[in-house]
């Protein structure tokens, strides 16, 4: 979360006359996060997330409506979309896509022990059961083919040993790309996207990255950020993780195989998504920049 797009009072008592959510008392923007504007909100009758979608549209957003929904109805701590007077969960706020979803309880962890790791598996794999069948529109967009292309357009601020660092890494990633199993995954399970209060998990946010892939994928995504002590990465609680996760979904024989792979290609995904973000870094009064060299060193210890 970040703020690009600058809301002004006046604008945000306009917004809320829309709902049956009370006045505006105050509001504030949130630096986490990189893509969208997100501001908390507090009115006279609770706490409010409001998300300016920087690049989505309607019909990008309204599929993470739904899962949302899906995923309240099945238990899961998600935000809840909240619907304005007519029904209507988007709406329009400064030419961008709007979306006003209830604040959840909690907050997120700067360093996560084993208990909160066990937590994180046990969570990512409800998600993954519940979500068996459901149809997502959007497949992952960080396939092989996309990260090649993505590296062919930071080649010329690579130096020489990234370069072949990459080469190196996609040749592997293609030797060992063979079908895993599929489903809905979050894609971005990072710190900055879960709430613990009182050491329990309360939340899972940000669901704008969601798409359908493999399953594993968003497994290591979330060991590579949850399972590392100041970048080094601690085997314990890998293990607390995926043994959690294994209570729900057992990783299959194929899986098991490529676990290490797995863990590779995130991490190279994320080293150059955070170098592209760079690149073309927008302008705002709250942004946040995330260091890419943090994937670029995690990368290196699973080929070790």
């Amino acid at each position: 979360m970040s703020v690009y797009t600058h809301v002004t009072r006046t604008q945000l008592d306009d917004f809320f006359s829309h709902y049956h959510l009370g006045a505006v008392i105050s509001y504030t923007g949130i630096k986490e996060g990189m893509v969208n504007s997100n501001y908390f909100v507090t009115t006279t009758q609770g706490e409010f997330v409001l998300t300016l979608f920087e690049d989505m549209t309607d019909i990008d957003v309204d599929p993470v409506v739904k899962l949302l929904r899906h995923l309240a109805d099945n238990q899961l701590c998600v935000p809840c979309p909240q619907h304005d007077r007519h029904g209507q969960p988007l709406k329009r706020l400064n030419h961008k896509t709007a979306l006003l979803c209830q604040r959840l309880v909690g907050t997120a962890l700067i360093t996560p022990t084993l208990e909160h790791c066990t937590q994180i598996g046990l969570q990512l794999a409800k998600l993954h059961t519940c979500t068996q069948g459901y149809l997502f529109p959007t497949q992952n967009p960080n396939n092989l083919t996309s990260l090649k292309r993505l590296f062919d357009s930071l080649v010329p601020q690579l130096s020489n040993e990234d370069k072949n660092l990459v080469d190196n890494e996609l040749a592997f990633q293609n030797q060992h790309n063979i079908a895993m199993p599929m489903g809905l995954i979050h894609a971005d399970l990072f710190r900055d996207n879960v709430l613990f209060e009182s050491g329990q998990f309360s939340g899972m946010l940000d669901f704008y990255s969601a798409c359908h892939g493999e399953l594993l994928f968003d497994v290591a995504i979330a060991v590579n950020d949850w399972c590392c002590d100041d970048g080094v990465i601690n085997p314990e609680k890998i293990a607390a993780l995926l043994s959690a996760y294994q209570c729900k979904r057992p990783l299959e024989v194929v899986e098991q195989q490529r676990w290490s792979v797995m863990l590779r290609r995130a991490a190279l995904r994320f080293w150059l998504a955070r170098l592209a973000h760079q690149n073309r870094a927008r302008t705002g009064e709250l942004v946040q920049q995330k260091d890419p060299l943090a994937f670029r060193r995690i990368l290196v210890q699973h080929q070790a």
